[in-house]
């Protein structure tokens, strides 16, 4: 179980799409919530573990404010990828997400992470906490419309990212690249 951040809270499910996988975590049960049902109410509410499990769809994780804490090494892209399904799903914004409208956004949002180091040149310990933050922001709205990107156009990511890279190996050499560069055509 991820650890909880200091804005540490509740974890809610929702009906899973078909394509998503079947082995998820599961929700936080009212003894390791505090009492509390998994989408923060009081444990004299109706608790939605108990509709989640009486569902026959698999559900997926909605992160809430005080949600546990995602990390890079315990989070899958899978449940990257469900979190924002899950999100997308719940506000039926599916019908705007085409191909083409997430891969504008995409871009829309790599730019808006550009425009923090325009004209600046600033070193990773020269970033302030906030100016951090903001970034982080961006980086995430980066990912999640790739991520869409990726449910959209059913995309292995992890498998399209390693078969890039073993053509980035082959292209750019170690032996012939270390310390330089210089862009090869292909």
């Amino acid at each position: 179980m991820p650890k909880k951040n200091s804005t540490s809270g509740s974890l809610t499910k929702i009906p899973a799409s078909p394509s998503s996988r079947q082995s998820r975590k599961p929700a936080p049960t009212r003894r390791e919530t505090g009492g509390r049902s998994p989408d923060g109410a009081s444990s004299t509410a109706p608790s939605t573990e108990k509709k989640a499990k009486s569902s026959a769809k698999p559900v997926l994780p909605i992160i809430r404010p005080n949600a546990p804490a995602f990390s890079d090494r315990d989070t899958t892209v899978e449940s990257l990828k469900d979190l924002v399904r899950g999100f997308i799903s719940e506000r039926e914004w599916t019908s705007y997400h085409t191909p083409k409208n997430v891969a504008a956004s995409v871009a829309i949002e790599a730019a808006e992470l550009l425009e923090h180091f325009q004209w600046e040149h600033p070193t990773p310990a020269e970033l302030s906490k906030t100016k951090r933050g903001e970034i982080a922001d961006e980086m995430a709205d980066v990912l999640a419309y790739l991520l869409s990107l990726a449910n959209v156009l059913k995309i292995d990511l992890a498998a399209a990212l390693q078969k890039k890279m073993c053509k980035n190996r082959k292209k750019y050499p170690a032996d012939r690249f270390r310390g330089k560069w210089e862009k090869v055509r292909s």
